[in-house]
Order: structure tokens, then C-alpha cells, then sequence
């Protein structure tokens, strides 16, 4: 299976679609900690587009894990997580990122939010 890649941009979402014709979901961090994916990916290979379209009784992670992309190997969050205000929030999200993907990549223009982590 050729690499795929999605996007998720909060509020600039219809920006990035329009600058790049690629789609970008608009979820929110709540969302993404919920278990909540984009449903439309990129293969990187030939660019082309793969919709995966919900029923109304399956989420997004169902479907990424019956399609075997349960597992995601990078995601990047581009000053992004400084806006999260309280450390239950930060810790849903990371955690379900943890569940999720293999590897983080925080780009962060201070040092805000603090992360620690449990061995």
C-alpha cells in the first residue's frame, strides 16, 4: 500500500484547500482526542484522492482500522499545541495520538505546552 497523507487544520482548513487542492478536515483537537480522522487521504505515490465514506453508525477510526491504517506513522503538529489551555485536554489528545501514530513531531514557536513524559 502506497503511503497516504491527510490534513487537519482547525481554522484555516478552507485556506489550505484553497492554496494547495488538496482537502483538509476541520476537526477540532476535542474531535481528534474522540477518536475522530479525517475521512479523505492523499496517496503521496500518484496523488491521487481516497474517500472513505462513514456510515452512519461507523466512526473514522472504524474505518481506518478496517482499511488498515489503524496505524499512522508521523504526525506533525505545526504550532498547534500551545493553544490547548488545560493539561486534561493536552493529555486526551496525546494519549489518543500516542494510540494512534508512531511518531510526533511538535514544531512550537516557544515552549509552551510543556510534555512530559511517563516511562
Amino acid at each position: 500500500m502506497a503511503p497516504l497523507k491527510f490534513c487537519i487544520i482547525k481554522f484555516t482548513a478552507t485556506a489550505y484547500k484553497n492554496r494547495t487542492s488538496y482537502p483538509c478536515a476541520d476537526l477540532s483537537f476535542e474531535a481528534i482526542s474522540e477518536g475522530f480522522l479525517p475521512t479523505t487521504s492523499i496517496n503521496i505515490v500518484d496523488n491521487t484522492l481516497r474517500d472513505d465514506v462513514l456510515s452512519e453508525d461507523e466512526s473514522a477510526e472504524a474505518i481506518a482500522n478496517r482499511e488498515g491504517l489503524g496505524s499512522i506513522e508521523m504526525v506533525v503538529c505545526s504550532f498547534a499545541l500551545h493553544l490547548i489551555e488545560d493539561t486534561s485536554s493536552l493529555f486526551a489528545l496525546l494519549w489518543r495520538l500516542s494510540v494512534k501514530a508512531r511518531w510526533l513531531v511538535v514544531l512550537s514557536p516557544h515552549k509552551k505546552p510543556h510534555v512530559m513524559f511517563l516511562s
